[in-house]
């Protein structure tokens, strides 16, 4: 079997390495790099041909195999391998996250069928090994990019010029230094499928409460967050929380925006009455089909 150089799996804090020198090596990978299988709504013609529909994708299936060779430590290292390899006990996803081609990629997902095989080999001390993982969402994410920024504030930055000796300007009032915090922020997908950004809001903000607003498209929360209260909006499941309570109620407008594949979008943190020392943090993570 061939190791596939410089290609990683992470499951359950277990790293597997496609190298033969590692404790766990991989020899094949299957169905992380496809694309999932895919339905569509169609409809027929009444000449040839159907009325096509937009391709949705099902669930990504991800099909490794590998072996163990270290005839001191075999039965150790199968029972270090059955110590991750167990199904959930309810619908919980773990991360599993993947190194191949250059790229770290994190998907969620289930574990649904792991086989040592201990025909060959085992006498020596080797045994072979495969598994498969179900992804219900089949997008892969990068690590997101965080970034952070507060209200825009008003601070001077005006200069009257007043009167001249007739070449230089002698005389002026100034009102100090222009502000630097805009309130504004770009963020970019450099992924190949749309990604939905995280807002995290950490108070003071006006008792009005705030905008977001994302390339135009509006988020308003009409509360007051306090100093220290944190509001976490997750525009991909439509989750407000305010310390984990739901406050859905209180985002009066939702007009959710994801950011397209290769876009740099503008977030802009707005007061909707004077601004305060409250924080936006915007998290973003790339997503890859």
């Amino acid at each position: 079997m061939t190791a596939l150089s410089g290609t990683q799996i992470v499951w359950r804090g277990l790293t597997i390495y496609g190298t033969r020198a590692s404790r766990h090596w991989l020899s094949t990978l299957e169905g992380w790099e496809d694309l999932p299988p895919t339905r569509r709504d169609t409809a027929q013609r009444n000449g040839h041909g159907t009325f096509g529909g937009t391709p949705l994708s099902d669930e990504r299936t991800v099909i490794v195999a590998g072996a163990t060779s270290t005839p001191d430590d075999r039965d150790a290292l199968l029972a270090e391998l059955q110590a991750v390899m167990w199904l959930p006990d309810s619908n919980v996803t773990s991360p599993l996250t993947i190194t191949h081609a250059g790229r770290t990629l994190t998907a969620n997902a289930q574990l649904t069928r792991f086989k040592p095989t201990m025909d060959t080999g085992w006498s020596a001390g080797r045994f072979g090994w495969a598994a498969e993982w179900v992804c219900p969402d089949p997008l892969r994410y990068a690590a997101p990019v965080v970034v952070a920024k507060g209200f825009a504030q008003l601070l001077g930055g005006l200069e009257f010029d007043l009167f001249t000796d007739g070449t230089d300007v002698t005389g002026l009032l100034e009102y100090g230094d222009p502000g630097t915090e805009t309130g504004m922020v770009d963020v970019t997908n450099t992924g190949t499928a749309p990604a939905w950004p995280v807002f995290t809001v950490t108070g003071p903000t006006p008792a009005e409460g705030f905008d977001i607003l994302v390339a135009g498209q509006r988020l308003r929360y009409s509360a007051a967050l306090s100093t220290g209260q944190t509001l976490v909006i997750d525009t991909a499941d439509g989750t407000v929380l305010l310390d984990g309570a739901d406050r859905r109620v209180l985002l009066t407008i939702r007009e959710w925006r994801a950011v397209a594949p290769g876009e740099t979008a503008t977030v802009v943190f707005t007061p909707l009455g004077g601004p305060t020392s409250g924080q936006l943090s915007v998290s973003l993570a790339p997503a890859f089909w």
